[in-house]
């Protein structure tokens, strides 16, 4: 604007000057010629004037730079690593499942680097001297941990410095009520899933559900339960049968032998048809291994005219042995739950399958668990640095919708987990998903000739 009224003013006053001259003074050619070229000149000055003025006063577009097409670009900061921390036993009775979880941990930091996201994984034994002062010393970016696997370092990871700024994933089918925090043994604590700590690990009740959707499947209403006369087995009926009522099955029987006694398993099982009072078991659960449910599932075959689906144990998939010629007719009518399927198409299975191969190796569960626990953490984002117990439950809930290399996890509202298990059979080739529908028309065949027509002795 200053531009524009330097030169309507000064341009103003050169017009007037010029005509004025024109009408007053007729001189000499020379004169007029040295005026007009007098007149000239301080035009000329006025329009440089002018053009300095507006280039300081008004935005006038700048030239495009030139720009050398050949140049290289500035290469961008390299993304911050992931950090991802585990709480793993060593050394002592749980270290052979500690190393498969950690193997299948570090194959999911390398499978996720290769798409171009780096992670770092730290690893913290807690069979170790000290490991809880390592665990309240870690940055303060790492806020998303596995572990424990041990309920007795529950304590000590719930007690640690710093223990809420980390969101614990325990490698736990359960957590215990309390736990008692401090190393030197202080005030029980009461621990809750989904506030103190969240559980990555498939629990009691994950397996009795896969095998009742199985009765169901088959038309089973009426079932057994064979169960052996030690903890693990007394506590797993219990829940069969609580978890049975609450979806309309009746237990019609239960039963419990005295493992490793064969001539006590066959009397178990006449004493089991005897209180169902003469109803055929559409289902029966033997919360046992493998060797012992060879034993008694001849006995139960033999007592009914139609053979009623066995329900086996997750320890199946640890112990199973299809080498005896009768194993593949004796476990036909078979049944049971698993977190893990080597036939998995999944990409991350195939992915775990192929990191595994590379060192001549074969992935199972904990392997598995290790793969998808990084990866999953690595979904979770970043969480606020005062995050909530409703913060961590959203994270999980929104990483879940991942692809799994094992059976899927999901957590509810409250930050419970739930696993969605395979219902597996045993065949001569491994275990493979149950066909149900083969499985009714096998079972609703009377007096079938897959039934062994003797019970077993002493096998």
């Amino acid at each position: 604007m200053m531009a524009a009224a330097f030169v309507k003013k000064w341009g103003d006053r050169i017009t007037m000057t010029t005509a004025t001259t024109a009408r007053t003074h007729r001189k000499t050619r020379t004169g007029r010629s040295r005026r007009a070229r007098a007149m000239a000149l301080l035009a000329c000055s006025l329009l440089w004037a002018a053009a300095v003025l507006g280039c300081a006063g008004k935005a006038t577009p700048p030239m495009a730079p030139v720009v050398n097409a050949t140049a290289v670009a500035e290469p961008l900061p390299a993304p911050e690593p992931t950090q991802v921390c585990l709480l793993l036993p060593l050394s002592g009775p749980y270290a052979a499942y500690a190393q498969r979880i950690l193997q299948g941990a570090r194959l999911a930091v390398s499978h996720i680097a290769g798409a171009g996201v780096p992670v770092s994984l730290s690893t913290i034994d807690t069979t170790g001297e000290d490991w809880a002062r390592s665990l309240a010393t870690l940055p303060s970016a790492i806020r998303i941990v596995g572990g424990p696997m041990r309920p007795e370092a529950l304590g000590e990871v719930l007690s640690a410095p710093g223990a809420f700024r980390r969101a614990h994933l325990a490698f736990m089918a359960e957590l215990p009520a309390a736990v008692t925090t401090g190393q030197s043994g202080g005030a029980a604590r009461a621990v809750a899933e989904g506030r103190d700590v969240w559980r990555f690990f498939t629990s009691a009740a994950d397996n009795v559900d896969a095998l009742l959707s199985g009765a169901e499947a088959v038309g089973a209403r009426e079932l057994g339960v064979l169960y052996p006369d030690e903890s693990f087995g007394v506590r797993r009926s219990i829940l069969f049968r609580q978890m049975a009522s609450g979806r309309g099955l009746h237990v019609a029987a239960a039963q419990r032998y005295t493992p490793d006694d064969p001539q006590g398993a066959a009397r178990s099982a006449m004493r089991l048809l005897q209180e169902s009072g003469g109803q055929e078991l559409g289902a029966v659960y033997i919360p046992d291994v493998w060797s012992q449910a060879r034993q008694l599932i001849p006995n139960l075959l033999v007592l009914q005219r139609r053979r009623p689906l066995i329900l086996g144990s997750a320890l199946w998939a640890q112990t199973m042995d299809m080498r005896r010629p009768d194993d593949a007719l004796l476990f036909s009518g078979s049944v049971f739950p698993g977190a893990w399927w080597s036939g998995s198409d999944s990409q991350p299975a195939r992915a775990l399958r192929q990191g595994m191969a590379a060192s001549g190796a074969r992935p199972g569960f904990w392997e598995a668990l290790g793969f998808d626990f990084v990866r999953l953490a690595c979904r979770m984002g970043d969480l606020p640095e005062n995050f909530t117990p409703q913060d961590v439950t959203a994270a999980l809930q929104n990483a879940a919708r991942m692809d799994w290399a094992m059976a899927p996890l999901h957590w509810d509202a409250a930050g419970r987990a739930a696993q969605d298990l395979y219902l597996l059979t045993p065949t001569q080739t491994g275990a493979e998903p149950a066909d149900m529908d083969a499985l009714r028309q096998l079972l609703a065949v009377p007096d079938s000739p897959a039934t062994p027509t003797t019970p077993a002795r002493n096998q």
